[in-house]
């Protein structure tokens, strides 16, 4: 009986040592898989999500009615939306001809109205005059418009996460789809209401220790404050 015992005990450590390798084998077989996977197949996606500031401008046209025209106001409003939250976005309005000039400050009190905070008026000056090379290239530019708004703006940007070759994913799925996580970082990024988070961590802000601890004196003392408790039943 003694003997049949340490068989089994023999072959249960056999066993076990056995599985341990398998196990072993298979992980190790597992990151030989992936080192072979990041040498032979290109990582289109390595940029990854970055925050940075951008800065874009454009040029807007008055309208007859004293506004601007329905282009303008179009292209306004997909600026402003691309360069984020407008409250976070440093805009300047530039008047560019007369009707500019009345327009401007109508355009910061809308600006202002959807949040942005104190738009700026700015105005151009070439160092070398009007008349230079310089100052006539730049008003052929600004020729025709009566309003350049510009917006500053701390911006996410986000990886394109769509199929790298749809062509081939069937094929070669691994090298077709790209880099695995893309998507994953690109809706943390879209959620992001702080692009600088991205970039640091956020400090906490100081808690208020008394109002904290308040209630567990009050457990101690036996002052609990009793909960809300309304009964109509006594109501005639």
């Amino acid at each position: 009986m003694q003997q049949k015992n340490r068989i089994s005990s023999a072959i249960l450590r056999l066993g076990a040592l056995l599985l341990t390798g398998v196990l072993l084998g298979g992980c190790a077989a597992d990151r030989a898989i992936h080192r072979m996977r990041a040498q032979n197949f290109p990582q289109p996606r390595d940029k990854g999500v970055s925050a940075s500031v951008k800065a874009r401008a454009l040029y807007l046209k008055a309208a007859p009615n004293g506004g601007l025209t329905a282009e303008s106001i179009k292209a306004a409003n997909t600026l402003l939306t691309v360069q984020g939250p407008v409250r976070r976005q440093i805009l300047t309005i530039v008047p560019l001809s007369p009707a500019g000039d009345k327009i401007a400050p109508r355009l910061a009190k809308a600006l202002e109205a959807a949040g942005a905070r104190s738009p700026r008026s700015g105005s151009y000056a070439v160092k070398d005059g009007a008349k230079s090379a310089a100052g006539q290239n730049l008003e052929r530019q600004q020729h025709g418009w009566d309003l350049e708004l510009i917006s500053e703006a701390l911006v996410v940007d986000v990886t394109d996460c769509s199929v790298a070759d749809p062509d081939n994913w069937t094929i070669n799925p691994y090298y077709a789809v790209g880099t695995m996580g893309c998507a994953n970082e690109a809706n943390i990024a879209m959620m992001t209401s702080d692009p600088r988070d991205l970039l640091r961590p956020r400090a906490l802000a100081p808690a208020e220790g008394k109002i904290a601890s308040s209630a567990i004196e009050r457990y101690y003392a036996g002052e609990v404050n009793e909960l809300i408790d309304i009964d109509f039943n006594g109501d005639d």
